[in-house]
């Protein structure tokens, strides 16, 4: 697949314990070539958040260890609150989109997602984060 636009000098941290999750978003995004940078904890994240560069963009499990991803996310809000994160998890009750919402989080996608549902948040919420529009050969809803 040919990128139509480039992610180069652009930081997404992927909150996730899950090897094969992680595997999934990290190789939609990869063609586009952003730097990626993985955490397997909320606590870890939030401190690496804290931490300079600071991620352009957060992609957030809930069900974490030491720290879930609904206090990760509050935490990173209160100290960092231009720092877009979505919500990205398996938990899909009906309750748990508000619930991430009301975290913090500025978009939520239930596990499993098609890629170009994924990009098109990731595409939105970068060029909010960045500044500028991103271009994209993607919908976006």
């Amino acid at each position: 697949m040919k990128a139509l636009f480039d992610w180069k000098g652009i930081t997404i941290l992927i909150v996730e314990d899950d090897d094969s999750s992680f595997i999934y978003v990290s190789e939609t995004l990869k063609p586009y070539s952003p730097e990626i940078i993985r955490c397997k904890s909320g606590l870890v994240a939030f401190f690496r958040c804290m931490k300079y560069p600071r991620p352009d963009l957060v992609i957030m499990d809930i069900k974490l260890p030491e720290m879930g991803g609904y206090d990760a996310t509050r935490l990173i809000k209160k100290y960092q609150p231009k720092i877009p994160v979505i919500a990205f998890t398996a938990c899909a009750m009906q309750n748990e989109k508000q619930q991430c919402l009301s975290s913090g989080c500025n978009a939520y996608l239930a596990k499993p997602a098609l890629p170009n549902d994924l990009l098109d948040l990731v595409t939105i919420y970068l060029s909010q984060s960045i500044g500028r529009p991103i271009n994209s050969e993607f919908s976006i809803r």
